[in-house]
């Protein structure tokens, strides 16, 4: 009898603990990677598309049709020799225009660069999508589909605090480079594209982007073809030089007007 009790107590603590661990592990927070933008050139979408967002300032709406840049996770060496790694390699980003109306917005932007740093926004320029790199110069990537990815909007910035960091490593895919990271150039908050409508809420509200322009631009040699999928449908462009590094981000928004919902 006392072992048949042992063996119960024993399955009941067994059982505790894995629901314990499962609550832990739920809680954990993500590993964020960060992502460097490359300006591309291709056809545009067959068709324009309609699409309203909502992200954490309003609900807009307006048209996309043309995508302007494409960013694939970055590894980041700073001089110190700290380094970001990638975290998640299928994931990447196709970047379409977007064009809407928002009054200026002041945001303390968090990240690896500083805390609180001041940065002025206004109108949203970008649209990002969770993109699948199929083929690069026809060969297969062998990469899986995004996971686990948002969308984002991304607002132009007015004013923040420059970098000025020289002997920046940025390491992707594609190839290896020396920058020096200046100033910021766009802020991007996760979004619900609820039109036309992918199913997926916001994974984590609280990671933003911001990107910042590094120098010099150059494209990758030779120039490289990219055949990718995102939910708007397949692409192929011409990849060409190198404009953002954008780094995960937190941030605390100064009271304002809100944003004008359409464009």
């Amino acid at each position: 009898m006392k072992k048949i009790m042992g063996a119960v107590i024993l399955v009941v603590a067994l059982a505790v603990a894995m629901l314990t661990l499962r609550g832990n592990v739920a809680h954990v927070q993500p590993l964020h990677d960060h992502f460097k933008s490359y300006t591309v050139e291709g056809p545009p979408l067959p068709a324009p598309i309609d699409v309203v967002l909502k992200d954490q300032f309003a609900e807009r709406q307006g048209v996309v049709e043309q995508i302007r840049m494409f960013s694939p996770p970055v590894e980041k060496m700073l001089p110190d020799g700290g380094i970001s790694p990638i975290y998640h390699p299928e994931n990447h980003l196709t970047w379409y225009q977007f064009a809407g109306t928002c009054p200026q917005r002041t945001l303390l932007v968090t990240n690896q660069f500083g805390t609180d740093q001041e940065w002025v926004v206004q109108n949203p320029v970008y649209l990002l999508l969770p993109t699948w790199k199929l083929y690069v110069n026809g060969l297969p990537t062998g990469l899986n589909p995004p996971q686990g990815l948002d969308h984002y909007l991304c607002y132009e910035v007015l004013s923040g605090p420059p970098m000025g960091l020289d002997g920046v490593i940025l390491t992707d895919q594609f190839h290896q480079e020396l920058v020096t990271v200046g100033v910021p150039k766009v802020f991007c908050n996760p979004v619900d594209k609820i039109v036309p409508d992918d199913g997926l809420p916001i994974f984590d509200n609280e990671n933003h982007l911001a990107c910042y322009d590094i120098s010099p631009h150059v494209a990758p040699f030779p120039l490289l073809e990219v055949w990718a999928n995102d939910q708007f449908g397949d692409h192929m462009f011409m990849v060409f030089e190198n404009q953002f590094l954008c780094v995960p981000s937190t941030k605390k928004i100064k009271p304002s007007g809100p944003c004008n919902g359409t464009p």
